[in-house]
């Protein structure tokens, strides 16, 4: 039976406006989810949205070497309400092992579909669709079998069902690839690309889609249209010092704001990289943010409704132990930093999915490090980054 410990911190804020007349009340806290605490355990969560009045999340549970896939749902508070795990077995020597996560999901009118891989066999992968109820009973799976190591990281939802994106590798590489599924979780089409890895895709009016891609030396943004054909590709070089792309949102013109990291010139650590691009891909603007002599890697990007971002990542800055702590920016809609955060435990802790929230603030998914095992960390900030103590 799967035990839990939490340890948690909350907090409520009293805003008020300029008159003193008080708004509704900011709930802020930090919590630690502990799924099992058996030693050399790793908790990785891959996203968490709001949902049903509090928040639901997808990852994977490691433990002894073997992987399950979760769905956890909270209250607003972030306690746990359930927790549901799914797994796939196949046997090395008679043995039992299994390898499943999940890398997203969405959000519909009964439920939740959840995406990410399943093993079939040893070092092999497929695409792993889960449809559950809202209380993460199972209705229907679906599994795809493109390749080697085949793994979907990106869902969403689109009129007449959903689209996939993801990674199918074979001897000759690793390569994008889309999935189009029905309603049901039937296969329309799928279709590979480039080498590179999906980092996240936007569908635009047209009836098509916009997708960025971590490529070698530097992101790539794609559009393609309905039934998945490239349109165009524009891709942005930033040679030997590009080290990623990790985040990316779609703006109310049609363009994205892409989040990675670089080294830039004359230093030898990364910095959180942003680049701004319109609609049909051209480059409007670049920023880097981070100090000279640390290590800032930059995980999720949001935009905020005053039209700026805000970027989640981490930083070992303003540590003399140099742990890694959670580094949360909020910038105006030209990249200029308005305000950073730095948060997290005495811990090494990182950070990688951001949410924005009905009271203005943040929901932050990551890891905190605790005992040699990894896991899940919660913090629900206000519009300011803070968690009140």
């Amino acid at each position: 039976m799967m035990r839990y410990i939490l340890c948690c911190s909350i907090f409520i804020i009293i805003s008020c406006d300029d008159h003193g007349t008080t708004d509704t009340p900011v709930v802020t806290f930090e919590k630690i989810i502990n799924i099992d605490p058996t030693l050399y355990s790793r908790i990785y969560l891959g996203q968490i949205i709001p949902s049903m009045g509090g928040y639901i999340m997808v990852g994977s549970e490691v433990i002894k070497g073997t992987a399950k896939a979760f769905l956890i749902k909270t209250n607003a508070l972030g306690d746990t309400i359930w927790h549901k795990t799914w797994f796939k077995v196949y046997q090395i020597n008679g043995i039992d092992e299994f390898l499943t996560d999940f890398r997203s999901l969405v959000e519909v009118s009964d439920g939740y579909v959840l995406a990410g891989s399943a093993s079939k066999a040893w070092r092999t992968t497929d695409f792993y669709i889960v449809k559950t109820d809202f209380d993460g009973n199972t209705k229907w799976i679906k599994q795809y079998d493109f390749g080697e190591l085949d793994g979907s990281t990106v869902i969403k939802k689109t009129s007449d069902g959903f689209l996939i994106g993801g990674v199918v590798s074979n001897p000759d590489g690793q390569f994008w690839s889309m999935l189009k599924l029905s309603l049901s979780g039937d296969s329309t089409w799928c279709k590979s690309y480039d080498q590179g890895y999906m980092v996240d895709f936007f569908p635009v009016s047209d009836g098509g889609t916009l997708v960025a891609i971590e490529a070698s030396l530097g992101p790539l943004v794609v559009k393609l249209s309905g039934d998945g054909t490239p349109q165009w590709s524009k891709k942005y070089s930033l040679g030997y010092s590009y080290r990623g792309t990790h985040g990316a949102d779609i703006l109310p013109d049609g363009g994205l704001a892409i989040l990675g990291w670089v080294i830039p010139k004359d230093q030898i650590f990364t910095d959180f990289h942003l680049i701004r691009v319109n609609a049909f891909g051209d480059s409007l603007w670049s920023r880097t943010y981070g100090g000279e002599s640390t290590i800032e890697e930059g995980n999720a990007i949001k935009r905020t409704n005053d039209g700026g971002f805000v970027l989640l990542g981490s930083t070992n800055e303003f540590s003399s132990t140099k742990k890694k702590e959670i580094l949360l920016i909020k910038t105006n809609s030209v990249g200029d930093t308005l305000w950073s955060r730095v948060l997290g435990t005495p811990d090494n802790d990182d950070g990688f999915s951001i949410e924005k929230t009905k009271d203005k603030g943040f929901m932050i998914g990551g890891w905190t490090s605790s005992n040699l095992n990894l896991n899940i960390y919660l913090l629900k900030t206000d519009q300011n980054g803070y968690i009140n103590k």
